[in-house]
């Protein structure tokens, strides 16, 4: 699936940044995205720790993640529904899965496409105001560290 497919092709529209992962994976989908939302090694609750003092400076909601691990049963499709800090958009059973986590700041999307045995891991987000480049150019260098090893994370499931 590419980044054209129309399972993601709207959520493109008016993003502000778009980066993508790709690894290789025999995991389904089910299993490569509970396994990548229940990545929480110590350093990475220590950098969202760290968050917290600036989502409070900058006036940002900070909600911290669930700690319970997510089960591939658990994974939902439906929107509306919640895996850890994402609302879930939408998804299609072994081909793709977009959870959502938006603040007044900015709206990202986390979008995970399957093709077979390569899995792209899509960040998709939009500024909604004057915070939302601020915050995001600070933590950037920290997102590409967390969402690349998250990937690594969910490949591992298989």
């Amino acid at each position: 699936m590419d980044l054209s497919d129309p399972a993601i092709a709207d959520l493109l529209t008016g993003a502000s940044h778009v980066d993508t992962k790709t690894v290789q994976s025999d995991a389904t989908l089910r299993e490569f995205v509970a396994s990548m939302l229940s990545y929480r090694p110590s350093w990475l609750k220590a950098l969202f720790a760290m968050r917290g003092a600036l989502a409070w400076i900058l006036r940002l909601e900070h909600e911290a993640p669930e700690r319970a691990t997510l089960r591939p049963e658990d994974v939902s499709f439906t929107p509306g529904e919640r895996a850890t800090i994402f609302v879930v958009r939408g998804g299609e059973e072994d081909r793709f899965w977009v959870g959502e986590a938006a603040d007044h700041h900015l709206v990202a999307q986390l979008c995970v496409l399957r093709d077979g045995a390569t899995f792209r891991v899509v960040t998709i987000v939009r500024y909604l105001d004057w915070t939302g480049p601020i915050y995001f150019n600070l933590i950037r260098p920290f997102h590409h560290l967390v969402v690349g090893q998250m990937a690594k994370a969910g490949a591992s499931a298989g």
